[in-house]
């Protein structure tokens, strides 16, 4: 099992940083005598954890005026990418969102040999949490599993209350995405608009399996993407048809009085005209049968997904209770059922689990790009399974040598660090963000 820390970077503190190296004498050797850190056993038979509300639930405050601007914002784009070349919501969206959030620095924990649901080494990975919160003097500790570790998490800080009281177990939203795709993939299955992606070249036959599915994340986040895109294209032509031939004038004059600055045209979008047409389409997209599909993507994903990447923890409580309908709706039991347990943790939990969660613990910001934060279990992909996974830089040659593996995680962190800097000073991008939708290449007419 492996894993991976994050904190933010200060700036004055890393401008004053200083530090002092120090050279052994003798011979330098390659050889790392250390051996894995033993896992202490756990014996007690675990009941799976049930829901309670010792507490009163935690209000969202979420601001509602903020929600609706992200919606006539997103109508802006629907109009726009109809008459000039526009990147996809992403890569627009980007271009309208200030993120103040320091960038974080990711380091590589000591991995475990064993099975991650293993009853000892989720216990283990419980106490590790705790102990690097309190290595950095919090109080409090963030940890982020996949279901079927969590399903365990869940149950062992039940059985060893108070140990874990002040450990707060989220789950993974990446996953929690992939489960969602894979519900939308029952919803649309055999409806033909799989076939039409083969047809189109959008998708290889191969891959329509685990596309229906949800097992490919970049794979169904594209391709959704672009069906959504292009169904939500031929249904807005179809209703500008129903409209008015002196409302459709009026509507698009002042929408040709938009001004170019992004800053600018958020005021200029509460004109009555927009906002009335905006509310007239979204009464005409919920009733027609292929609205449903795009309301799962274009409007209820989106929003999932805009709440991750501007680490928004209180519209994230928002909207969850919405994912959770379409779990329960579409047969995702498994997520339905621990979702529920994980919803209702997280809008009871001690208000200052949120304040570290919304000072940048929800998810990881690894660039300066706006609207580039991941989730926690992405960054993991990215990082720790991506490196090693590598065939120039990863454990692929020596992965049955623990010592090995051991020196290489305990080095990774540095070396990355140094590559990091390297990109940085020559002007090359690192990983993957948003602003890569808003390249010529990117962008095309549908």
């Amino acid at each position: 099992m492996v894993g991976h820390t994050y904190q933010n970077i200060i700036p004055s503190a890393t401008s004053s940083h200083t530090s002092t190296t120090s050279f052994r004498e003798g011979r330098n050797r390659r050889r790392f005598p250390g051996n894995e850190r033993e896992v202490p056993s756990f014996h007690r038979a675990l009941n799976a954890a049930k829901s309670t509300c010792p507490k009163a639930a935690t209000k969202t405050g979420h601001d509602g005026a903020t929600a609706t601007a992200a919606e006539t914002g997103y109508f802006y784009w629907v109009w726009k990418s109809m008459n000039v070349k526009t990147p996809l919501h992403a890569g627009f969206i980007s271009q309208h969102t200030n993120d103040p959030l320091p960038i974080q620095r990711i380091c590589y924990m000591d991995p475990i040999s064993r099975s991650p649901t293993n009853n000892d080494v989720v216990k283990e990975t419980m106490m590790r949490s705790m102990n690097v919160a309190k290595e950095r003097g919090q109080d409090y500790a963030v940890v982020t599993y996949d279901l079927a570790v969590a399903q365990k998490a869940y149950a062992i800080q039940q059985s060893e209350h108070p140990l874990f009281d002040e450990l707060l177990i989220m789950l993974g939203n990446v996953h929690v995405e992939l489960a969602f795709y894979g519900a939308v993939g029952t919803f649309i299955s055999e409806c033909g608009s799989e076939f039409l992606l083969t047809e189109a070249g959008v998708l290889a036959e191969g891959s329509l399996t685990g596309f229906i599915k949800g097992k490919f994340y970049n794979r169904c986040t594209r391709v959704h993407d672009l069906l959504a895109n292009v169904l939500e294209k031929k249904l807005y032509e179809g209703f500008l048809l129903t409209i008015p031939e002196d409302e459709l004038e009026a509507f698009q004059h002042v929408m040709s009085m938009l001004p170019i600055d992004p800053s600018q045209a958020d005021e200029h979008l509460q004109d009555p005209a927009i906002s009335k047409q905006q509310h007239d389409y979204e009464e005409y997209l919920h009733a027609v049968m292929v609205g449903i599909y795009i309301y799962l993507i274009n409007r209820l994903h989106r929003e999932f997904q805009r709440y991750v990447k501007t680490n928004d923890v209180r519209g994230y409580i928002s909207i969850f209770p919405r994912i959770l309908d379409v779990f329960f709706a579409l047969n995702r039991s498994n997520y339905s059922r621990w979702g529920m347990l994980f919803f209702q943790k997280l809008i009871t939990t001690d208000p200052r689990f949120m304040d570290i969660l919304e000072s940048g613990a929800f998810s990881i910001k690894r660039t300066k790009k706006n609207y580039s934060p991941s989730a926690v279990d992405l960054s993991l992909e990215q990082t720790v399974n991506g490196d090693a996974g590598s065939s120039m830089k990863g454990i692929v040659a020596f992965r049955n040598n623990d010592q090995a593996m051991r020196r290489w995680v305990l080095t990774m962190t540095q070396r990355a660090r140094v590559v990091s800097e390297m990109k940085s000073l020559v002007g090359l991008e690192q990983g993957e963000n948003s602003s890569a939708q808003l390249r010529p290449c990117r962008i095309s007419l549908a």
